[in-house]
């Protein structure tokens, strides 16, 4: 899922380009500079997902894998984080 999501994109429309990708959920003092973020390359989502099996065997858009759907399920305290909401729609488009 790291590699799926454009915080790029994230960053320049909800917060004027001021976020900056963080390699782990919160900045703590002494993280470990040398420990990079993932990058946004859909292409690599792409090989990873076939390479776990996961094809659209039928067509509709759907990753399936044994013939089941893959889904996801994004739980986001919305009152806890700077525009949650308005967060949780680009990262479910992008997914």
């Amino acid at each position: 899922m790291n590699h799926a999501l454009d915080f790029g994109e994230i960053s320049q429309r909800l917060l004027n380009g001021h976020g900056i990708r963080l390699a782990s959920t919160v900045k703590k003092p002494g993280t470990d500079p040398s420990i990079r973020p993932y990058s946004y390359d859909p292409r690599k989502v792409k090989a990873l997902l076939a390479e776990a099996s996961l094809r659209d065997t039928d067509g509709d858009g759907v990753l399936e894998k044994n013939g089941l759907p893959l889904s996801n399920k994004i739980d986001v305290p919305l009152a806890r984080y700077l525009k949650g909401r308005e967060m949780t729609a680009p990262i479910v488009r992008q997914l």
